[in-house]
C-alpha cells in the first residue's frame, strides 16, 4: 500500500470514527486511557486538512446562518 493510500485510509478512519473530537487534535498531551476511549484525535499529518475542512465548514455554516437571518428580516419587513 502506498504512503498516500495508508494516509488516506487513516483519515477515512478517523472521520468515520464515532467519538467526539478532541479539541487539541494532534496536539492533545493527554496519555489517559480514558480520555482516548472518549474522544477520538485525527492521524499526525491531517490535522491541516482537517483543521482546513472544519474551518471551511464553520464558515458554511455561519454564511448559511446569516442568510437565514436575513430572508427572516425580510419577511418580516414585508408583512409589516
Amino acid at each position: 500500500m502506498s504512503s498516500n493510500n495508508v494516509k488516506d485510509s487513516e483519515f477515512q478512519a478517523y472521520k468515520d470514527d464515532s467519538r467526539i473530537p478532541c479539541k487539541y487534535g494532534t496536539k492533545c498531551y493527554q496519555k489517559n486511557p480514558q480520555h482516548h476511549s472518549k474522544y477520538k484525535h485525527p492521524p499526525k499529518g491531517e490535522m491541516v486538512t482537517y483543521n482546513l475542512q472544519l474551518t471551511t465548514n464553520m464558515a458554511n455554516l455561519q454564511l448559511i446562518t446569516l442568510i437565514n437571518i436575513t430572508i427572516q428580516q425580510l419577511l418580516i419587513l414585508s408583512f409589516n
